[in-house]
């Protein structure tokens, strides 16, 4: 049970990271696209 538990909570951690740096790449893509419309403007 022990085992199980650390392997599920492992699995769910490796997810969530996963799905965490994703949307953080996207804002950060984000950004970087607004920021340099927003430089070419002025």
């Amino acid at each position: 049970m022990m085992r199980m538990t650390k392997i599920t909570s492992n699995e769910n951690y490796q997810r969530y990271h996963i799905a965490f740096s994703h949307a953080i790449g996207f804002t950060v893509a984000v950004d970087g696209t607004s920021l340099s419309k927003t430089v070419e403007f002025t």
